[in-house]
């Protein structure tokens, strides 16, 4: 007994000695890994793999290899035809799984798409009760700018949890497509038996509305999320208890917007006064979208269009 508790020590000393932990990135399959893009399908199914474990994911690596799980036990989310998907069900239990969407369609006929990419150290706000969070990269080598949830001492064999949350503020739309986020990043636990990393959308209470398990690999942890809302922002949520460094969390924002009319009976004044031109026009009948105007003047926008977009604003919503 005193001898295993000496080679332990000695190990848990090791690790604090010398940086021994570097995980090289692992290209993560792609969400379409089973679509043929210029194909045509009856009908597509947007499914959750929550691969757990090693056998789990042995299982439908092995079976359907072209899923391109390429990062091990974790959360996957996928496209499945329906014959593909037909083949999941015969070799996993139905716990294992669930749909997120079917019929799916792909967001490529989205009229826009804004992609933001958030450092990991570009937390929007943080927890925990251990102290358990820490901007550094640790075993992710190339990174600069990250933060790591939860941390290990060799005086204690437990894990401490830590939470960030980062915040996105996409642009105007009418219609959402879908939302993806993905979570760059690695778990730096030494002797790691499975992912404790977690992954959700930050909802109005401050809670949880996901919970997908994130790669022990330092990979792209992909996944296509609910529209949830925090404070008019979407927040992807991570928390841990394994040393998880987050790089980066990119979010994702295929949407469309309604298209308006031109405004009706644009009239300028003529010669009529020496020191300005006065401009009018009529709003058309489907305005209720538009929040402005802009008036250009040699190609640049006037004083005169951001007043105009001022008052407008004021108008709608009553402001003094």
């Amino acid at each position: 007994m005193i001898i295993l508790l000496f080679i332990l020590l000695s190990f848990c000393f090791s690790l604090e000695a010398e940086d021994v932990i570097d995980r090289p990135f692992k290209q993560s399959g792609a969400i379409e890994s089973l679509i043929d893009l210029d194909a045509n399908y009856d009908e597509l199914i947007l499914v959750q793999l929550d691969l757990a474990n090693d056998s789990l994911f042995n299982i439908v690596d092995s079976n359907i290899p072209d899923l391109n799980l390429n990062v091990g036990p974790a959360t996957y989310h996928r496209i499945f035809p329906t014959e593909e998907f037909n083949r999941l069900t015969d070799i996993i239990s139905s716990d294992t799984y669930h749909i997120l969407k079917r019929p799916y369609t792909l967001p490529n006929n989205s009229r826009e798409y804004w992609i933001e990419i958030k450092q990991g150290s570009q937390t929007h706000g943080t927890y925990t009760e251990d102290d358990a969070i820490s901007y550094t990269c640790d075993c992710v080598g190339g990174a600069s700018d990250c933060v790591k949830l939860g941390w290990y001492s060799w005086y204690n064999p437990l894990d401490y949890w830590g939470e960030a949350w980062w915040a996105f503020d996409p642009p105007f739309h009418t219609d959402i497509n879908e939302i993806r986020v993905v979570v760059t990043g690695a778990q730096c636990d030494a002797l790691p038996i499975w992912s404790e990393t977690y992954m959700g959308m930050r909802d109005q209470n401050g809670g949880w509305s996901q919970d997908y398990e994130l790669s022990i690999e330092y990979t792209d942890n992909i996944y296509v999320v609910p529209e949830v809302w925090s404070e008019g922002m979407l927040m992807p949520i991570i928390g841990s208890e394994d040393n998880y460094v987050v790089d980066e969390v990119t979010l994702q924002f295929f949407y469309t917007c309604q298209a308006t009319d031109a405004p009706n009976n644009v009239v300028s004044s003529d010669g009529s006064y020496c020191d300005y031109v006065d401009i009018s026009w009529e709003n058309p009948n489907n305005s209720d979208e538009i929040v402005g105007y802009n008036l250009y003047r040699d190609q640049r926008v006037t004083n005169l269009a951001r007043n105009l977009i001022i008052k407008y604003i004021e108008m709608i919503y009553g402001l003094p």
